[in-house]
């Protein structure tokens, strides 16, 4: 008597070959096109630097004088701002505290817009946050810009970096993800982060002194990493449910107790060793492609920002050209 249970056709060799040869091929064509967008990154940010120096050596050239502009005093205030703050929030002194809380409060209105939340009170509880979050802080500037709207607004752009202290309670109120990946938390915890930042404040004169009405903050918290860690995947990881946005905005208060990380499960009793090897298997394919997809697409955007900066760049060199001739 017949069987009606379809068999299933074995796989000839020659498929087979031709199979990992695909195979094969497109990994060959995957990591090459990674490679090409990886140089593109660096060869792109080499540009970006060197328009950049270009553009401070024209700036330098013209002899922007800001200190001696119409907005010189907001200008100090701003510039007294990054230096009271140059520690963060002095839990530990109620007397600096105190004059930290009036020179803010003296330098933005009571609502000031912080670009997804408001008022002057959430920037100083984000201020605590910081103090509370990070081992130490350091905050260093490097430029100041006056760039006039109006009469009576006009826009006070500063930038320079935030040396931040990493310890457990980083790890805990920032990314709990990694909690149990204990290689990453080693190489983060007692290191310190050289984060890109930019102030932006937008002055206004309401007849009773001139404040920002809105604050715009950049806080490049990726390039820290990856100038500590070295390697975007695990950039990507750290990254990936992180509790702090593009503003340096602290998204998360609460407190996570570190756990130890938990052990490889031993094979279920009613699987063998060897199913449950193929599953592990294509779990970690699986886990490697979605890596990366993420590394991929992270490289792609840099493309695409890195050539806007250097297009945005070359036109402003060449209007400060135009100015010096």
């Amino acid at each position: 008597m017949s069987s009606n249970v379809p068999t299933k056709r074995k796989v000839s060799e020659r498929r087979q070959i031709q199979c990992r040869n695909n195979q094969r091929r497109y990994r060959e064509q995957a990591r090459n096109y990674m490679n090409l967008l990886e140089r593109q990154v660096t060869e792109l940010q080499h540009e970006t630097a060197r328009l950049e120096g270009h553009v401070d050596t024209w700036k330098s050239t013209l002899k922007y004088r800001l200190l001696r502009s119409s907005h010189s005093n907001d200008l100090e205030r701003v510039r007294e701002y990054w230096q009271v703050m140059a520690t963060g929030y002095a839990t530990q002194d109620p007397s600096y505290a105190a004059r930290q809380i009036a020179l803010i409060k003296n330098l933005m209105t009571e609502d000031v817009d912080l670009v997804g939340s408001h008022g002057i009170q959430k920037f100083i509880e984000q201020r605590q946050q910081y103090a509370y979050t990070f081992q130490s802080i350091h905050k260093a500037p490097y430029t100041f810009e006056v760039i006039p709207i109006n009469q009576e607004e006009h826009i006070i752009r500063s930038t320079g970096s935030l040396i931040l202290g990493v310890n457990e309670e980083t790890i805990r109120v920032i990314c709990p993800q990694i909690i149990s990946n204990q290689r990453l938390v080693s190489r983060l915890v007692g290191q310190k982060l050289l984060c890109p930042l930019q102030m932006t404040f937008y002055m206004s004169d309401n007849g009773h002194g001139s404040k920002a009405y809105r604050l715009e903050t950049s806080l490049d918290f990726t390039s820290g990493l990856l100038g500590l860690l070295g390697n975007l995947m695990d950039v990507v990881e750290v990254m990936n449910g992180a509790h702090i946005n593009g503003s340096g905005e602290i998204m998360n208060t609460r407190t996570i107790p570190i756990v130890p990380a938990p052990s490889l499960p031993a094979a279920p009793y009613m699987i063998s060793k060897r199913i449950y090897r193929q599953m592990q298997c294509r779990n970690n394919r699986r886990k490697y492609r979605a890596e990366a997809k993420a590394h991929l697409e992270m490289l792609e955007h840099s493309v695409e920002h890195l050539t806007k900066e250097t297009v945005r760049l070359e036109g402003h060199l060449e209007s400060l050209s135009l100015a010096v001739m």
